[in-house]
C-alpha cells in the first residue's frame, strides 16, 4: 500500500500564472546578472509527477518562463521535462514529498544537471521534451495516485485519479472503510469520484487500457 499517492490539488494555472511581483523580481535578477556580466540560466528543478499532474495546465506556467527567458536570450531548463532514459527520476522513490527531492533524487538530479550545464542548448535538446502535454503523451500509461479538493460548504471531498492519460485508460475503483469494501465503479474512462469527507479507509485504483485489457496495473492508497 503506497500512503505516499495521495495530494492536495495545487491549483489549475491560468495562462499567465506567475504574479506581477514574482515577474517583476525575477526580471530584476537576470538584468542585474547581465549588467555585471554573470552568466544566468533558469532552471526548475524536478517535482514527483504526482504533483505534476495534479496540478492543471501546468504547460502555462512553462510558457510564461520560457517567454521571459526568451526575451532576455538566456537557458531555461525544465527538468520536469527531462525523458526518462536521461532522467529516470519521476516517481515517488526519490522524493521526500510531492515538491522535494530526498537524498537519493538530489544525487541522481545533481549528476544530470551537471550534465546539462556543461553543455550547450542544442546538445540539451534531444533529453527533453517540448512541453508537459507531449511528455504525459509519450509516456508509458501510468497511474501516479490520486488527488483530491473540497467542495465548499458541502462534507464532501472531490477525488480524482492522477494519471498520464486523458482518454483510453479506463479505472475501477474500490474503496475498503471500516471493514466493508464498495466498488464505486467499473471500468471507465470517468476519474472523478467522490467520498465523505469524514470517511476514511483504502481507495484501490485498478486501471487498463482500452485496447489491452489484459494488461491492468493496480495502486493501493489510504485515504
Amino acid at each position: 500500500m503506497d500512503e505516499a499517492r495521495i495530494v492536495e490539488q495545487y491549483k489549475v494555472m491560468e495562462e499567465k500564472p506567475i504574479g506581477k511581483t514574482s515577474e517583476k523580481y525575477i526580471r530584476k535578477i537576470i538584468k542585474y546578472c547581465q549588467s555585471h556580466n554573470i552568466p544566468i540560466t533558469l532552471f526548475i528543478s524536478p517535482m514527483d509527477e504526482l504533483k505534476l499532474v495534479c496540478t492543471g495546465n501546468y504547460d502555462n506556467y512553462i510558457n510564461q518562463v520560457k517567454e521571459i527567458a526568451e526575451e532576455y536570450n538566456i537557458e531555461f531548463y525544465d527538468f520536469n521535462l527531462a525523458k526518462e532514459e536521461y532522467l529516470p527520476i519521476h516517481r515517488g522513490e526519490y522524493f521526500q514529498n510531492a515538491d522535494h527531492l530526498n537524498g537519493k533524487g538530489a544525487d541522481v538530479f545533481t549528476s544530470f544537471f551537471n550534465e546539462v550545464m556543461s553543455r550547450d542548448r542544442k546538445q540539451n535538446e534531444k533529453m527533453f521534451f517540448g512541453s508537459y502535454a507531449e511528455k504525459l503523451q509519450k509516456s508509458i500509461p501510468y497511474v501516479y495516485g490520486i488527488y483530491w479538493c473540497n467542495k465548499k460548504d458541502v462534507d464532501e471531498k472531490i477525488y480524482f485519479v492522477a494519471s498520464n492519460r486523458e482518454k483510453g485508460m479506463e479505472y475501477k475503483i474500490v474503496l475498503e472503510s471500516e471493514g466493508k469494501k464498495l466498488i464505486v465503479q467499473e471500468f471507465s474512462e470517468n476519474k472523478r469520484f467522490v467520498i465523505p469527507a469524514e470517511e476514511h479507509g483504502a481507495c484501490t485504483i485498478i486501471a487498463r487500457m482500452e485496447e489491452k485489457k489484459d494488461k491492468v496495473q493496480s495502486l493501493k492508497i489510504n485515504y
